[in-house]
């Protein structure tokens, strides 16, 4: 696995990148909202962690150039894939856009646009966060502190009474387990032939 602040740091790195050096003119823009984008990023960034990028050769390296090689690999790999994404959103875009003035007026398309867009993006990326976060089983560290391990035990009569009965002969002292567990057989034997009999 990838270091995790490697990660986080690249995703602090690609955040800051795209506040400071966002270039409308240059990048294609979509109108749509930037919540799948974020929720996309998340999920390659969650990719990242789970796969370790260090060849086999580099494995004795010092710790500080093993980060330093998965800090970068992390940030071109987050930009790769939010390359892949931006594409694919433009394609969703021009789709929707194309598809929509055929069917309604232009005005009401570029009003509403920017929910448009985000009806078919939203969807995609939770899908997209979902799968990847089902195959890297990360989910368990979102759930964890929200459930509650509740262990139960179970006893089995025939075998617990033979151990108890065995190590009885050994001058264990438990018999009153099994006087327990030999009385419980006999009552459970009694109700299964009464229902027989019913």
């Amino acid at each position: 696995m990838t270091n995790l602040m490697c990660v986080c740091l690249a995703g602090i790195v690609r955040v800051w990148q795209y506040f400071v050096f966002f270039d409308e003119m240059n990048s294609p823009y979509t109108p749509g909202p930037i919540l799948p984008t974020v929720l996309f990023g998340i999920s390659v960034l969650d990719l990242i962690y789970d796969n370790d990028f260090i060849p086999a050769r580099f494995r004795f390296m010092p710790k500080f150039f093993k980060w330093i090689y998965e800090f970068g690999v992390s940030v071109v790999l987050l930009q790769i894939g939010l390359q892949i994404w931006e594409s694919a959103e433009l394609i969703i875009y021009t789709t929707i856009k194309y598809m929509l003035c055929s069917a309604l007026s232009v005005s009401v398309v570029e009003k509403y646009e920017y929910y448009w867009l985000g009806c078919f993006t939203l969807p995609l990326s939770y899908l997209i966060l979902a799968l990847i976060g089902h195959a890297t089983n990360h989910f368990y560290l979102l759930w964890a502190p929200c459930t509650i391990t509740r262990t139960t035990a179970t006893l089995l009569v025939n075998p617990t009474l033979k151990y108890l009965l065995r190590n009885k002969k050994r001058n264990v002292r438990l018999p009153s387990f099994a006087a327990i567990l030999q009385r419980r057989m006999m009552q459970a034997a009694t109700e299964r032939r009464n229902r027989r009999a019913t």
